[in-house]
């Protein structure tokens, strides 16, 4: 066990390295240091805090002592099956010397030149985090690129030249005969620089063929946000009709594609992507829903349309998807294919296709194995197992090695394409705080709600048992946050938002997922997506899917299919506050936040603002609040059929009269062209500031006239201040 100076443990240590380190001890021959990766420790302690479950860091550990001492402790790490390996850094004043390491006096060892790290080092953030968006920022090939000259007859939209540009990348990385510029197998040359005739190295593997290999798999379209990445696509399709009718008149595929049956000429799109095509010019097929398209009708389109959902419960069982080779398949929201454990990355990779593609403005959303992810969908050649790139790439990285970065930056060079909104010429948003004071009343009730959490807290630390006192410090938190939106509005029983808080912290640390099946989980409640999921009172994450999956008792109770604790029925947790013209009724008092919401949105009437809430009982809350002092108001939250969503957002487009649109962050962050707006409101700080981000950048995007106003709303001296 590893304990405090106090003698409490706190972890439990590998029985292998604790039997040489206690016989290490007992000798006094050595001191050692142990170091873990901050962003390791953040990530880790985050998930055992979060999720109260035990966690497991990988740790590295630096001997130090006396020359004269190192052949005794050489074989008692040896005894015990342990064997000192080089140091991944190296302090240049202390002398290396390991007594497991073969070295010939002919030959030198070169020293690492980088330090120790500091182990007051503070900082959570990942150094390498730097290096990697200096590699994304260095992708958009200037000067590689021309505008492609195609027939765009089928395709309604004028491409704007970065489109065009966009075009020649895809057709390159499509061509059997790719050019210098993009291919990964570099002609191998000697100490004269003259180039071998039959030698091709890898440049990320470092592999060798007689032959260049083919490399027209496709690629990454890695474009921010707002750049058109579905209209390039959508024209790519258009643009390669002949070539993709050729390759459905071919023998059944050979080789890798065992799976396949037959060939087709279609394009497989998982999301929606027909708005740019000019009619009857591109025949299109959905297979999602629930009157699914036919084999026959797939074969005989070119762009089959589906969704993540429809491809996890078709490959269940006999998937029409997955008996095709396609012709090409194009995955939008690609980093949702990021975890490789999930049901939902598995029947992704399943498919089999000549060509693949991934549209992401984040290829790299937390960790580098989300890129890993996306390289084994591609099957990048030498990549494509399920360790190699975490052996060639993502490990070295992660020890700072610097042949990591650049085998990074030689893979993206060839696969990847990102341009950032600095394209488009948009005029800079306006951001700003807007720091709110509570009146007397409301400051009074903050505390008393503080005070009684802190009771709560103090009483489960004398219990020890810190479980408790931990979810107890999450609950205190969850509640004052919610309590300076509502204020005074709502009773404090009534304005309970932890699970959609529980849901937000999850996604900070990337654990939102499935307790079940592990597959993606990004709202809570939405019945009509199968994204969205419920988290029962025994802590557990839960998806749609998986929720069917649950026994209910007697209609009333259910059991989790996690752990098997019995649980009150989901019914109530489905109602919400309805929303109405006499919304007034329902306001008890008041709200600072709501106040100055209001007062910004009534100032600025004339321009169409969108208000971003992470919580829908904020967003219920803000919409009566707007509706009571006679602002009309369209909503949308995970609650909502898409049926319905859709009409309020073409309701708010249309209609000049309807000032605000108020949606909870997760449905306005992914599939949304809002530009209608140009002021945005968050009506309080995130915990993940990517899905802001993402909400935002459904207004700042191509198409986008006016300069955007943002405004976010702090309570001051709030537990706000320290999200911040």
């Amino acid at each position: 066990m590893l304990q405090t100076n106090n003698g409490t443990d706190i972890a439990i240590l590998n029985m292998q390295t604790s039997k040489a380190l206690q016989e290490l001890d007992h000798r006094s021959t050595v001191r050692y240091n142990v170091y873990v990766a901050t962003a390791e420790w953040a990530t880790k302690i985050r998930s055992f805090t979060t999720l109260g479950q035990s966690v497991c860091l990988d740790i590295d550990i630096y001997f130090f002592g006396s020359r004269s001492n190192s052949t005794d402790v050489g074989r008692i790490l040896s005894d015990t099956g342990l064997f000192l390996q080089p140091p991944d850094f190296l302090d240049s004043t202390i002398p290396y010397d390991n007594p497991h390491e073969i070295s010939f006096a002919s030959i030198s060892n070169s020293d690492s030149k980088m330090s120790v790290p500091i182990p007051e080092f503070s900082s959570m953030s990942d150094p390498s985090v730097d290096i990697i968006n200096t590699v994304l920022g260095n992708l958009d090939h200037m000067g590689n690129l021309v505008n492609l000259d195609v027939d765009m007859t089928a395709i309604t939209t004028v491409l704007k030249p970065h489109q065009r540009e966009a075009l020649d990348f895809i057709a390159d990385r499509e061509s059997p005969h790719m050019s210098e510029r993009f291919s990964l197998f570099k002609q191998c040359v000697d100490s004269r620089n003259r180039k071998y005739t039959h030698s091709y190295e890898h440049s990320v593997a470092g592999c060798r063929k007689p032959q260049k290999p083919p490399e027209d798999f496709g690629g990454i379209i890695a474009d921010e946000m707002g750049l058109g990445k579905t209209l390039t696509m959508i024209s790519a399709i258009a643009t390669t009709l002949d070539r993709a009718r050729r390759f459905s008149d071919e023998d059944f595929c050979r080789g890798k594609e065992v799976g396949a049956i037959k060939r087709t000429r279609a394009t497989l799109v998982i999301c929606p992507a027909t708005r740019h095509v000019a009619p009857r010019l591109l025949k299109c097929t959905k297979y999602h829903g629930t009157s699914k398209a036919t084999k026959t009708e797939i074969l005989d389109s070119d762009i089959v349309l589906t969704t993540y959902a429809t491809l996890i419960a078709d490959s269940s069982r006999n998937s029409i998807l997955h008996d095709i080779h396609w012709f090409r398949i194009i995955i939008d929201e690609a980093h949702s294919i990021r975890h490789q454990q999930t049901k939902q990355f598995r029947a992704v990779v399943a498919l089999s296709a000549k060509y693949r593609w991934c549209l992401t403005g984040t290829p790299i959303q937390n960790v580098l194995n989300d890129l890993g992810a996306l390289v084994r969908f591609l099957r990048v050649p030498q990549l494509d197992g399920l360790s190699d790139f975490y052996r060639h790439v993502a490990g070295p990285v992660e020890k700072r090695n610097a042949a990591g970065f650049q085998r990074l930056r030689e893979l993206l060079q060839c696969i990847c394409l990102r341009r950032t909104k600095d394209l488009l010429k948009l005029a800079e948003p306006d951001s700003r705080i807007e720091l709110v004071q509570l009146t007397e009343e409301e400051r009074n009730e903050y505390c008393r709600i503080g005070e009684g959490h802190r009771q709560a807290i103090d009483r489960a630390i004398e219990r020890r048992n810190l479980t408790d006192a931990s979810s107890g410090l999450f609950r205190a938190i969850s509640r004052l946050r919610a309590f300076c939106n509502s204020g005074l509005c709502v009773k404090p029983e009534e304005a309970d938002t932890t699970k959609d808080e529980s849901l937000s912290l999850l996604e900070q640390d990337d654990q939102a997922v499935c307790s079940y099946c592990s597959c993606d989980v990004s709202s809570i409640g939405d019945q009509e997506s199968a994204s969205s999921g419920v988290i029962l009172p025994c802590s557990h994450l839960l998806c749609q899917e998986c929720v069917c999956r649950t026994e209910e008792i007697h209609k009333t109770r259910i059991r989790c299919v996690v752990c098997g604790s019995i649980c009150s029925s989901l019914r109530d947790e489905q109602q919400q506050l309805p929303i109405s013209d006499g919304a007034s009724s329902k306001l008890r008092s008041y709200s600072s936040k709501l106040e100055a919401l209001l007062h910004n949105v009534m100032h600025h009437r004339a321009e169409k603002c969108i208000v971003f809430s992470s919580w829908k009982k904020s967003i219920k809350l803000a919409a009566s609040y707007l509706t009571a002092h006679n602002i009309p108001v369209c909503v949308v939250d995970g609650s909502m059929t898409l049926p319905e969503r859709r009409s309020q957002i073409l309701r708010f487009q249309q209609d000049p009269t309807i000032p605000a649109l108020l949606m909870t962050l997760g449905t306005g962050a992914v599939g949304l062209n809002l530009t209608v707006a140009n002021r945005v409101h968050i009506l309080e700080p995130q915990w993940n500031p990517s899905v802001e981000k993402q909400a935002i950048g459904r207004v700042i995007r191509l198409g986008q006239e006016k300069k955007v106003i943002i405004v976010r709303y702090i309570v001051e001296h709030t537990v706000e201040q320290v999200c911040v």
